[in-house]
């Protein structure tokens, strides 16, 4: 008899505690849903505003091609003659096959453009520089091309510019528009910072910005290989 009262005690305690554990794993699992949730449309967030950037930056260096090519045709005579000089040094570079200076002049160029964009990601006006170095980078770009049509005539201006200049000019704008994504998130968490708006992920970006920075470094070797292959392969057709 007094076995049977303990069992049935045991039984109702039981059950009674069974709805409790059921109510608290429910709450687990849609807690865990809802940090799913959110960390997602965190991500999708972050994907659209750098995607926003992305044409932000694709759009200066665009108009800055523009803007470059009509530039140079209102500049005064000693600059532009400067700029021909320019020019046509460039191109007898690889005419010459001068393989040494066509490497450690292109290196220093993207080298000095990606330092240029991380320092300006540590500056809180970063979000405004980063843009306008693109915009400047478009602007040399546009007055250069222009240039060599100038100078050496539509056909073999456009026979130069393929065959030498614009796949290590699609690198270099891809090397920049890289580290300028990453350089920009880390400015405009600064920017938020003078304003005491949260910004939690300023470690984890400046982290990933150094980190890109080293490897993009080491990437510039190669739109200046493809220079070199350039020079070597198509320099006999000039």
């Amino acid at each position: 008899m007094w076995t049977y009262r303990n069992n049935v005690q045991l039984n109702t305690t039981s059950s009674a505690s069974t709805p409790f554990k059921s109510t608290t794993s429910l709450t687990n699992i849609n807690s865990v849903i809802m940090s799913k949730r959110n960390r997602n449309s965190v991500q999708y967030q972050g994907t659209r505003y750098n995607f926003f950037v992305l044409k932000l930056i694709s759009f200066l260096y665009v108009l800055g091609i523009f803007t470059g090519t009509f530039v140079c045709q209102f500049c005064n005579s000693q600059i532009l003659n400067y700029l021909k000089h320019y020019t046509t040094s460039t191109v007898a570079r690889f005419t010459e096959k001068q393989y040494l200076i066509v490497f450690s002049t292109g290196f220093l160029s993207l080298f000095f453009q990606l330092t240029l964009i991380v320092l300006s990601g540590l500056c809180v006006l970063g979000i405004l520089f980063i843009p306008g170095i693109c915009f400047l980078k478009g602007i040399g770009t546009g007055c250069f091309f222009s240039l060599i049509y100038l100078e050496f005539g539509f056909a073999k201006g456009l026979f130069l510019q393929i065959l030498f200049f614009l796949i290590p000019e699609i690198m270099g704008v891809i090397l920049v528009f890289s580290i300028s994504l990453m350089s920009w998130n880390v400015s405009k968490n600064l920017f938020n910072g003078c304003f005491r708006i949260p910004h939690n992920k300023l470690s984890e970006y400046f982290k990933k910005m150094l980190y890109r920075y080293i490897k993009l470094c080491l990437f510039c070797s190669c739109p200046c290989t493809i220079s070199i292959l350039s020079a070597f392969i198509f320099s006999p057709l000039f």
